[in-house]
């Protein structure tokens, strides 16, 4: 039997602390969910989530009588956050659904485990473990895991009517934990069906959910199979409003792997989905992108010309560019024209951009009112000292000023 009580998420103090003072003669706590599932695989937790089979009026008074100090964060659907020790646990009461419609549930209280862990989407998320370390599985969700085996629990179709987003979550559970041979893959035509019929429900969900699943599987160590699963069960349309190109990515994640770099989602949907500037800037305004988000995605697709092989000619780029979008424009280079110049893939990750030596109040020293002039001659110093690899220094760049005053 798995040892939770050996893990460092399970012993820390403070959710000791919340976790025992929930267990009373007339109630009883256990961590649900992710954290479960993660430790198991031996990944790191980092959300400790409870589910208690009270009603959230009840975990509150419980909490009070302890001396936690409490906050509503979703009290309208059961979960309350307990604060001890400065950390945040969110704390569920168990449900029912009465009744879906795809988006949300509409539910009511339980005090039955199974029927709580019921209304949960696959079988490796039902699990829960009690404060002593028991672990309670009712749907088979430890084979499961074993075996790498994304399976809802029950009908399939069942479990994403309730919700669709679920559909998105089944493909990002298959890149990150999944089997992705035939078994696996595709447990049964029934599965394979109800995300066919489920896909174009995907519309009535917000942007903001969907591009938050599609980062997640984006940043999976290999997210290809996943993906082209979704494309052979005509998923992928309902996803992405533009033709995908699953070889580019499948090049990207090679070389990734290859160079030892960390997954990055924004880099692999350019490879993906963004072949241009236009088709980015459609992309991040429908997704709702976050600024910096749509600023990368749109300097990404931009793929400009660099010498990839000149080390001076990657360091002005890097001061034009910032570190991001060569990162980006190197790894989209380098994977589509099947090259790695650890040089200047070093350079990228490591390289402290300088700031010019000189500014508009060392020009003034020589005679130079703000103003246009400046200006230009500011640029003029800049493109000197880029094309000499950034080595003058103040003296030398206060020189070139000099003889440019007196052309």
């Amino acid at each position: 039997m798995f040892n939770f009580q050996h893990q460092a998420w399970f012993v820390q103090p403070a959710l000791q602390r919340v976790w025992r003072a929930l267990n009373t003669p007339h109630s009883e706590a256990r961590a649900v969910g992710g954290c479960v599932r993660n430790a198991m695989l031996g990944l790191p937790v980092a959300d400790v989530d409870l589910a208690i089979n009270v009603p959230p009026e009840k975990t509150e008074e419980i909490l009070a009588h302890a001396g936690v100090v409490t906050k509503r964060t979703g009290f309208a659907h059961g979960t309350i956050m307990a604060i001890e020790g400065g950390q945040g646990f969110e704390i569920t009461s168990l449900r029912q659904d009465v009744a879906t419609d795809g988006r949300r549930a509409v539910v009511a209280y339980t005090d039955d485990w199974k029927t709580d862990a019921a209304r949960r989407d696959f079988t490796f998320n039902a699990m829960s473990v009690d404060v002593e370390g028991r672990l309670y599985d009712y749907f088979g969700g430890v084979n499961d895991l074993a075996a790498r085996l994304v399976r809802f629990i029950g009908d399939p179709a069942q479990r994403l009517a309730e919700d669709y987003l679920r559909l998105l979550r089944y493909f990002r559970f298959l890149a990150w934990y999944g089997v992705m041979g035939d078994a696996a893959a595709d447990p049964n035509r029934q599965t394979a069906e109800a995300c066919r019929e489920a896909a174009p429900h995907l519309a009535t969900l917000s942007v903001e959910r969907v591009w938050s699943e599609v980062k997640k599987i984006l940043s999976a160590e290999n997210p290809v199979p996943a993906l082209a699963l979704m494309e052979a069960w005509q998923v992928m349309p309902h996803v992405f409003k533009t033709p995908v190109s699953l070889p580019r990515l499948h090049d990207v994640v090679a070389l990734e792997h290859k160079m030892g770099a960390a997954p990055h989602a924004l880099v692999r949907l350019v490879a993906l989905a963004l072949p241009d500037q236009e088709s980015a800037e459609n992309l991040s305004q429908h997704w709702h992108v976050s600024n910096d988000e749509a600023a990368l995605l749109i300097k990404a697709s931009q793929r400009p010309v660099v010498d990839w092989f000149s080390l001076p000619a990657v360091r002005v780029g890097l001061y034009r560019h910032g570190a991001a979008a060569m990162r980006a424009w190197y790894v989209l280079m380098a994977a589509q024209q099947g090259f790695h110049k650890t040089e200047a893939w070093n350079l990228i990750q490591h390289w402290k951009v300088p700031a010019l030596p000189i500014s508009g109040r060392d020009v003034q020293g020589l005679g130079i009112q703000a103003g246009p002039e400046m200006g230009k001659i500011l640029q003029e110093v800049a493109e000197w000292w880029q094309q000499n690899d950034f080595m003058p220094g103040k003296t030398d760049c206060l020189d070139y000023v000099r003889r440019r005053i007196t052309k």
